[in-house]
């Protein structure tokens, strides 16, 4: 599995981040969650999934309980915009596995 952590765009104290998963296993992922620790910012949006904020850490999930993420080579994007200073995350992980 390769997750990364991109900043799509900035604008202000506006920015578009994103995590994306490619599972390279056999078989497809399904309950999973992603956590991206951004301290002092405020999450406005998600984007491909079901999110909350709280206290600066993001809580990402299936938007639906039948959503996965494909097996060989499938690949999971989500979306959000924040407000603050920090577009890059003190921590960052999708099941437990670290963003590059």
């Amino acid at each position: 599995m390769v997750v990364r952590y991109f900043v799509d765009s900035v604008s202000g104290a506006r920015f578009q981040g994103e995590v994306d998963v490619v599972n390279n296993g056999r078989r497809p992922l399904a309950g999973w969650q992603i956590v991206v620790a951004l301290e002092g910012d405020e999450v406005t949006a998600v984007q491909n999934a079901s999110g909350f904020d709280s206290n600066g850490i993001l809580l990402m999930q299936p938007a639906t309980s039948t959503e996965v993420v494909p097996a060989d080579g499938g690949t999971l994007r989500v979306f959000f915009t924040a407000l603050g200073p920090r577009t890059i995350p003190l921590a960052c992980a999708f099941n437990q596995v670290n963003c590059q």
